[in-house]
């Protein structure tokens, strides 16, 4: 599994997304990343879920480890995460948007999906709009 995360800052504090097998088999528990993104699905409750299994920091020593506790505890801080991270949009839905975007970055970085490959460029030149007679 590649060692690489994605940064994602909240409250301030700059952290990490990285999603490792048991990471994803915790979420999957819950929730199917196949509809996790789905809009009906994006919840705070969902997001909570997933960053409390994702979200990253560097220790003292460099490691990269849990930046929230991976127990009880541990959940409530994430859904409280979560409200702050969002806090920092406006309207209900543009907070949500981002993060989700984050998790997907950090599944890219984490080696759970690839990023979608760029439409190759048209061979020649567009053809031009010529007026009629």
């Amino acid at each position: 599994m590649p060692d690489e995360t994605f940064p994602i800052e909240i409250e301030g504090e700059s952290l990490s997304l990285r999603f490792e097998d048991a990471d994803v088999r915790e979420i999957e528990k819950n929730i199917s990343l196949f509809v996790a993104f789905h809009p009906i699905n994006r919840t705070y409750d969902n997001a909570a879920l997933i960053l409390w299994r994702g979200l990253r920091r560097k220790d003292d020593a460099g490691n990269i480890v849990y930046a929230i506790q991976q127990g009880p505890p541990g959940q409530a801080l994430a859904f409280q995460k979560v409200k702050a991270f969002c806090k920092q949009f406006g309207g209900p839905a543009a907070g949500m948007l981002v993060l989700y975007g984050s998790f997907h970055k950090g599944l890219v970085a984490s080696g759970w999906f690839g990023e979608p490959k760029e439409d190759p460029a048209p061979a020649g030149k567009p053809e031009e709009d010529h007026p009629k007679n």
